[in-house]
């Protein structure tokens, strides 16, 4: 097998090893890490801990978050990778392999109303709408897109951000906090509403 082929199919076992059930505290760490990369210029990752105590799945000092993650309609985690896996054989070229990257550029705003939509599913199905206590760090995964820097329209969000202590979200080039109540930190507090770019 071609280098390269072999390179590309072991990155892809790590990939699948990764979305398995045992590691979700471990990515959910990552989410987090990804996210408070924005907000603080020396952050030590080794601050983010993994929770084991409902609702709190991730610690960084005095800040507790539940991830959320939402991912593009019909995905399913890791069956890409797994489909590339088993695709790659003894006679993959490397040309196989390439393939076109052309992301949508879009508003965040136009993804505002599937986030407002999980994230009241969320609270409602899970945590039967005692979220006032729970900072929700939304992981928004989908696929091919890219977010444009554009002031977020907060007539598209509605009350629902209101039922939690506080509402961040975080994606493949931008992170943002879209609300907090008076008793969230001040990390939080401090950057409501500003969305950070990825340079």
């Amino acid at each position: 097998m071609d280098k390269y082929v072999k390179s590309i199919k072991n990155s892809l076992a790590e990939a699948i090893d990764f979305f398995r059930n045992p590691r979700k505290g471990e990515r959910e760490r990552w989410v987090a890490c990804e996210f408070l990369r924005y907000l603080i210029q020396d952050l030590d990752i080794e601050d983010i801990k993994e929770s084991k105590q409902e609702p709190i799945d991730v610690t960084y000092k005095e800040l507790e978050f539940q991830i959320k993650e939402i991912q593009s309609e019909g995905s399913r985690r890791g069956k890409e990778y797994n489909d590339k896996y088993k695709a790659i054989t003894e006679q993959t070229e490397p040309s196989d392999l390439l393939e076109e990257y052309s992301p949508a550029h879009i508003s965040i705003n136009d993804v505002m109303p599937r986030l407002i939509a999980e994230l009241q599913r969320h609270r409602t199905k899970k945590y039967y709408n005692l979220t006032s206590d729970i900072n929700v760090l939304v992981y928004l995964n989908l696929k091919d897109t890219t977010y444009n820097n554009i002031e977020v329209d907060y007539t598209l969000i509605g009350e629902e951000i209101n039922n939690w202590l506080s509402v961040s979200v975080v994606t493949n080039n931008c992170a943002i906090v879209l609300n907090c109540n008076d008793s969230a930190l001040e990390l939080l507090n401090t950057n409501v509403g500003q969305l950070h770019i990825k340079n």
